[in-house]
């Protein structure tokens, strides 16, 4: 990106242009002098992680990281099955899984299940980001 701040414009036009749901950005060039006011686009929650110095910045393991997007249509039947073979092939990498979901929490069975599988692949920092 070489610098967002004096793209943010550019960028906000192509995120509502394009109806693009996330948005990861490197080389932002943005430091703690940056305010959010500065960078942050109508209708998006951001997330920054600035780098303090210069040089390096690298992602210093070799271990495939993956990104993901699941979408399950409401009132699918088997996607808590088909969600637990899914994760299966990433068990012992680093993941990130975004995505609607579509399943009520409100409904103690639907719920339980998608937990349950959840845990069955060990101690996950799994949160909801609004």
């Amino acid at each position: 990106m070489r610098s967002l701040l004096n793209k943010i414009d550019e960028v906000a036009n192509l995120l509502h242009d394009c109806d693009i749901d996330v948005l990861c950005v490197t080389e932002s060039w943005l430091n703690d002098d940056v305010l959010d006011t500065e960078v942050s686009i109508a209708g998006y929650k951001h997330y920054r992680c600035d780098r303090l110095q210069r040089g390096g910045g690298g992602y210093p393991r070799s271990a495939p990281f993956y990104i993901s997007t699941i979408y399950n249509p409401p009132h699918s039947r088997n996607f808590v099955d088909e969600f637990q073979s899914y994760l299966m092939h990433f068990e012992q990498t680093e993941h990130i899984i975004l995505g609607d979901f579509n399943i009520n929490m409100a409904i103690q069975a639907a719920s339980k299940h998608f937990t349950s599988t959840l845990r069955a692949f060990g101690p996950y920092n799994v949160e909801q980001l609004e």
